[in-house]
């Protein structure tokens, strides 16, 4: 990930796309703080990232939490979670990837567990979400259903295969009875590399105090 810095005319066209990013992500009532390849990431998707690096912030520095490392965390954990939609939104399995629209999803949901539990046949899991729960949701149904659309050929799988009984203690199950979890674990590495790497290549640029 790398952070554009920029003066003189080239501010002017930042800031226009600021103003576009705001437009974009409107209903929100919050500033746009940065954008990820235009993106916007506003201050709620900021807070909860910060939010959820606290604990980590803290281990790292003997249980202080530095404002200046908590912000660079909590932005570093709201880039990825945009890229993921970004890449997402591609592969046409979302059409918004604002905060906005998670927010109306996130009450959407919590209103149908609502009827649901109302009219007495309560859906499976808990009553209703807080947006942390509902945000790691949502990112792994996205990264589920991008490692659903891998292509990944059969000698992949069991060379894959081959590198889990290698670090395996113990006896290995035979490859035909560990086929389908040595698929998910393959499928799961391949979404985060290239999450990764879609994470390093993104432009991000942060909103000018």
């Amino acid at each position: 990930m790398r952070t554009r810095v920029v003066s003189g005319i080239a501010a002017l066209g930042l800031a226009a796309a600021f103003l576009t990013a705001c437009a974009s992500d409107s209903g929100t009532g919050r500033e746009v703080v940065a954008t990820v390849n235009g993106a916007p990431i506003v201050q709620a998707e900021l807070e909860r990232a910060m939010n959820t690096a606290r604990a980590g912030v803290a281990a790292a520095n003997g249980g202080a939490i530095p404002a200046d490392r908590l912000r660079a965390e909590g932005l570093a954990l709201a880039v990825r979670e945009k890229v993921l939609r970004l890449w997402a939104r591609e592969e046409g399995l979302i059409e918004d990837v604002g905060e906005a629209a998670f927010a109306a999803a996130l009450a959407a949901e919590n209103r149908r567990r609502e009827q649901a539990r109302a009219s007495g046949r309560p859906l499976p899991g808990v009553p209703s979400y807080d947006v942390y729960t509902f945000a790691g949701l949502r990112a792994a149904e996205l990264r589920k259903a991008l490692a659903d659309r891998l292509d990944l050929p059969a000698d992949r799988v069991r060379a894959h295969y081959a590198e889990l009984v290698e670090r395996a203690s113990g006896e290995a199950p035979s490859f035909a009875a560990a086929e389908q979890r040595v698929r998910l674990s393959l499928a799961e590495r391949e979404i985060t590399l290239e999450l990764d790497r879609r994470v390093k290549a993104a432009e991000v640029s942060q909103a000018p105090p």
